[in-house]
Parts: C-alpha cells; structure tokens; sequence
C-alpha cells in the first residue's frame, strides 16, 4: 500500500486524518489487511529465526577472541571492531 507511505511527519499525519474520515473504507480494507498479513514473510518466524541466527552466528564468527596473546591475525574485524588490525 504505497499511498500510506508517508515522506515526512507533516504527509504522515495528512495520511493519518485522510483515513480516519474514511471509516468504511477502513473497515473493509481491515479483513484484507489480515488475510494479507497472514500471506506475509513477516509472519513466518522459522525463516526468520533462521535467518537472524545465521547473522549472530557470522557476528561471533567475526569477533576477536578474548584470550591473551591473541594478535588479531586468527579473525577476520568487521568494521565495529575496535583492534589496530583492520
């Protein structure tokens, strides 16, 4: 629905005021709405889970072991790490 994609706070409330005078409208947008949200990616949280396990595993794998003596040349910084190596 890019017509309640709004550009600034200012086009956010005209959408806002905009729909809140249409309340029929709104109500039959409602049960597609749902429907829809149903269908999304969004609500499918095995993929998700899956997903944003991979991402904390690539950030460990990435990250400097805490061991002393450790000279940074057995992992890869990212470009939050804080050591001299990158």
């Amino acid at each position: 629905m890019p017509e309640w994609v709004a550009d600034n706070e200012t086009h956010y409330i005209e959408i806002c005021v905009g729909l809140a005078k249409e309340p029929q409208h709104l109500a039959e947008l409602r049960p597609r709405l749902r429907e829809a949200m149903t269908r999304s990616s969004l609500m499918d949280v095995e993929a998700y889970t899956r997903s944003f396990e991979s991402c904390l595993i690539n950030i460990a794998d990435q990250q400097p072991l805490n061991e002393p003596g450790n000279d940074h040349e057995t992992h890869r910084c990212p470009s939050l790490c804080q050591c001299d190596a990158r």
